[in-house]
């Protein structure tokens, strides 16, 4: 049963890229790396006979074989597990040495030579072979000897200090994984900790053939790979920004694996998720930042998720990317808060129609309501209408948009936050804005006066919106008194400029009229000469 990608697939998904389409001859990732990486087939110079590193295979009926009672005794039940969030490092119920000796007698000695030779070729064909020994032994229902089988590859191949083994161990991972045939969720947390550990390794290929094997498990596990999500969002974050562009290409090819997986799960912890990405965000790398932009927006495309209720969690790292260096990086970053700006607006706009049908029913039916004595709203004036309810934190949001537009350090984040508060103060009549209505204000009232027209016209617009909102209506959550404290403070600022400026101007006309005096004595002395 072949276990890697068709090829079309994966000349797609390279040509997505601009990397070109997949070797004729390849079928899987690997062979794609082996055309790009190499132009011959030999990858390491170093290769190691059967023996080099104390692992040569024994022969059947020799002395090392273990009887199948030790064998049983030894395996046990697998109990032990990865919880979500977990570090991958500590590589969980691999068995004794024992047993994983006497699982080599399990494959052939060409299998358990050619699983660390040096040509990409004879390590995928000998995993073709594990691939159809550990599906016999699954059919079989023998999973102790699976299970001896996967604590070989992983002690022995995937956490060796040499490079071709550890390459072997990953794609012999791989090929178990396929050939388990369902039995995912019992052995994966003995066979994924290793290939994320090998996403640090110091050898570039080594870490391509991690994305390859990861690729390759999580293909075929689905569902039952969502329970290492975390780790692997970390890992792929990280290999984003790796310094060789195939393992970024590889990880590439694995992160739309992964997002293909996780819309499609039931199972998806977004909670989780976004602890990772608030942290994630801080980071300023500009592959780490397109990486997690291009995760917020699938997410928010998904149904079933709801990204505005976390969008106060993360919105502010979005903002951040305003001011990257990179064009790119602005752009996406501003695409995306367009589109949740638009979300918010259609949210509001639904709560406020709800909301104001309930408040003309109220009025309707009261007895001492009269059209004449209602606002347009439904209610007394004075009375105080309240917000309409929306199912995210509006405040939150509010807040971050405002500490972003005094932010006069970086022009195109203020005037993209100012934008964000000129469609918030319309949204349901400004009631959501009430609470927060002089800190707007005391961020408007600057831009006025902007050296940028555009910034100049939207805070105007945003000026005149505020001043047409009906107080009347914000009842006890609009404070006057701050309004006005906001108002003082930057008609003062306004004065000591004027002096400031009066002041400067006089001393020029002063030592202009001085200046004058003096040219004029001398010109005097100079005719009377």
């Amino acid at each position: 049963m072949a276990f890697f990608d068709d090829e079309d697939d994966l000349g797609a998904a390279n040509s997505d890229k601009g990397n070109g389409t997949a070797d004729a001859k390849g079928a899987s990732l690997g062979d794609t790396a082996a055309s790009r990486m190499t132009t011959t087939k030999a990858e390491d110079t170093n290769a190691h006979r059967v023996g080099d590193d104390g692992i040569a295979p024994k022969k059947e009926g020799g002395n090392n074989q273990t009887s199948s009672a030790e064998t049983a005794s030894s395996t046990g039940s697998i109990s032990n597990s990865i919880p979500p969030g977990a570090s991958p490092s500590p590589i969980v119920d691999v068995l004794p040495t024992s047993v994983t000796t006497t699982a080599q007698q399990l494959l052939p000695t060409s299998v358990l030579r050619n699983l660390y030779d040096k040509l990409y070729e004879k390590r995928k064909a000998a995993a073709l072979e594990v691939e159809q020994i550990v599906k016999s032994l699954a059919g079989a229902g023998d999973m102790h000897r699976v299970h001896a089988l996967l604590s070989m590859l992983v002690r022995d191949y995937a956490l060796s200090p040499l490079s071709n083994h550890r390459k072997g161990g990953l794609i012999g991972l791989a090929a178990a994984t396929v050939g388990l045939v369902g039995n995912f969720s019992t052995f994966l947390p003995l066979i994924v900790p290793p290939v994320l550990r090998s996403f640090n390794d110091a050898d570039s290929r080594v870490r391509y053939y991690a994305c390859e094997a990861l690729y390759n498990i999580a293909k075929v596990a689905r569902d039952d790979f969502v329970t290492f999500f975390n780790d692997c969002f970390d890992a792929l974050c990280k290999l984003s920004a790796d310094v060789d562009p195939n393992v970024q290409n590889a990880a590439h090819l694995l992160d739309k694996l992964v997002k293909d997986i996780v819309t499609e799960s039931p199972h998806f912890d977004i909670e989780e998720f976004i602890e990772l990405l608030r942290t994630r965000l801080q980071v300023s790398n500009p592959y780490v930042r397109q990486f997690l932009v291009s995760w917020i927006s699938v997410l928010d495309s998904v149904p079933d998720i709801d990204m505005l209720e976390y969008l106060s969690e993360f919105l502010e790292g979005l903002f951040n990317m305003l001011s990257d260096p990179n064009r790119d990086i602005r752009q996406q970053a501003d695409a995306v808060l367009v589109e949740f700006l638009s979300e918010i607006k259609v949210q509001c706009n639904q709560s406020a129609s709800v909301a104001s049908g309930s408040r003309r029913r109220v009025s309707s039916s009261s007895p001492s309501s009269s059209p004449r004595a209602l606002g347009s709203s439904g209610q007394a004036p004075g009375d105080g209408a309240v917000a309409a309810h929306v199912p995210f934190n509006f405040g939150a949001l509010a807040k971050i948009v405002v500490s972003k537009a005094r932010m006069v350090s970086d022009e195109f984040t203020q005037l993209i936050a100012l934008s964000w508060l000129h469609d918030f103060v319309e949204l349901d009549g400004g009631l959501q804005l009430t609470p927060l209505f002089d800190e707007v204000l005391d961020a408007v009232l600057p831009c006025l006066s902007h050296i940028n027209p555009k910034m100049c016209q939207v805070a105007e617009s945003t000026n005149r919106s505020l001043m047409d909102l009906d107080t009347t209506r914000f009842g006890a959550t609009f404070d006057p008194m701050a309004t006005i404290k906001v108002i003082k403070k930057h008609l003062d600022n306004r004065i000591t400029i004027n002096d400031a400026s009066t002041s400067t101007g006089a001393h020029a006309a002063s030592s202009s009229t001085s200046s004058m005096d003096n040219n004029g004595v001398n010109v005097g002395e100079g005719n009377g000469d």
